[in-house]
């Protein structure tokens, strides 16, 4: 009798297994409505754009003879009536004057390296972390085939070695080598001046910059107001004259500058004026942080002007003018929708929700589309209709749905 009832419950059991089992296959596999999980998703988009740099410049106009010295890096920050640039007579020769700007570099490093109110501030354990950043800005270029980036690394790395020597206490200070560049740089600078020795100074402050292209007083930022995108095609099309300009170069009078180019509407279309964005270009390693400040557009036109603003400033971004580079925008993060859930309710556009058996009508906030999803933007209800929240179950396929209608 015992094994009898044992078994009884056994076979019970098994069969409520089987029905069990049974209807969660049947619910999975003939359910009425077809539904996925929302999930947080996140889109980073970048696109490779060309466009021409426009900037507020005033050229240096040449007005002297003989060999020219230019006293200065591009970018450097110069005031109004401060040196740019040095004439010598003929009979002094390139390489005298480049020397004696490598003598002032090298002093100048020198001096730095040994000043005290630098060496009371810093130790031996942060120049190492500062030593070991520009090694490894230098292993980054070479990676890359930037090349050209290695000269303005050196000075800084250098200025860093010797302060280290300083802080060690290998070198109390640099005195007799300064006093030994002093007096060669005094004798170059005494051969120079024989003749008639000029100077030439910057008409305006700002950052000079020895490039001059020709296109300084035909693309200016006035150019950008209440533009048309036939204004904006003119800008992107200008050319620089074939001539040498003969100019000793240029002072940008404002840091900042703009970057002009056109793209497809649909590139842009959740671009909004005074988002933060950021343009990659060839020259720097980082990427530059820019600001949109108009987008231009008409009805029977299929591109957008775009103009960006930044007063992110370098040497190497000082000269450049037509070039290319890769837009990076926001980065969008919400909660990714199927398009085939979405359903409009009262002109509301959302989606249809299984909770339990219940099925319920919440909106969706679309910040970024793409061909198959949408992302919805993640908490805020609005006009007490629910958004849509994470982990929600959203109906993909299904019939005759309706707010507040029971699945069985």
């Amino acid at each position: 009798m015992r094994q009898f009832s044992e078994r009884l419950i056994a076979a019970m059991l098994l069969i409520f297994l089987t029905v069990y089992v049974g209807y969660q296959l049947y619910r999975y596999y003939f359910s009425p409505v077809q539904t996925e999980t929302a999930f947080q998703h996140s889109v980073t988009e970048s696109i490779a754009v060309e466009g021409v740099i426009i900037r507020s410049e005033t050229v240096i106009p040449r007005t002297q003879s003989g060999v020219v010295s230019i006293s200065h890096d591009d970018g450097t920050r110069v005031a109004v009536g401060q040196t740019v640039a040095e004439f010598y007579s003929d009979s002094v020769g390139d390489s005298q004057v480049g020397r004696m700007r490598e003598l002032e570099r090298e002093i100048a490093a020198l001096k730095e390296a040994q000043n005290p109110i630098i060496s009371n501030f810093s130790n031996a354990e942060s120049i190492s972390r500062d030593i070991k950043y520009q090694m490894n800005n230098l292993t980054q270029m070479a990676s890359l085939g930037r090349y050209h980036g290695a000269a303005n690394v050196r000075p800084a790395l250098v200025t860093l070695l010797n302060k280290k020597q300083v802080a060690l206490g290998k070198e109390e200070n640099f005195e007799g080598r300064i006093q030994r560049l002093q007096s060669e740089y005094e004798r170059l600078s005494a051969s120079a001046a024989v003749g008639n020795r000029e100077t030439a100074v910057a008409p305006a402050a700002g950052y000079y910059v020895r490039e001059v292209d020709g296109l300084e007083e035909s693309l200016t930022p006035a150019q950008l107001e209440n533009s048309s995108i036939q204004d904006i095609l003119s800008l992107l099309d200008s050319q620089a004259p074939t001539e040498p300009s003969g100019n000793i170069g240029k002072v940008v009078t404002n840091p900042n500058w703009y970057f002009v180019t056109t793209t497809p509407k649909y590139d842009i279309q959740w671009m909004q004026v005074g988002q933060e964005l950021s343009l990659t270009f060839d020259v720097v390693d980082e990427p530059v942080p820019v600001t949109v400040t108009a987008i231009i557009s008409e009805n029977n036109v299929e591109d957008a002007a775009l103009i960006l603003s930044t007063k992110y400033v370098t040497g190497a971004l000082l000269n450049l003018r037509h070039t290319q580079a890769v837009l990076s925008m926001d980065q969008y993060t919400g909660l990714k929708i199927s398009k085939t859930a979405i359903r409009f309710q009262d002109g509301v556009q959302g989606v249809y929700v299984l909770s339990k058996n219940t099925i319920f009508f919440k909106r969706v906030d679309p910040i970024y589309e793409e061909l198959t999803y949408i992302i919805s933007r993640e908490g805020g209800d609005a006009q007490d209709i629910p958004t849509v929240k994470l982990f929600d179950q959203v109906i993909v396929k299904g019939l005759d749905l309706n707010d507040g209608k029971v699945v069985t």
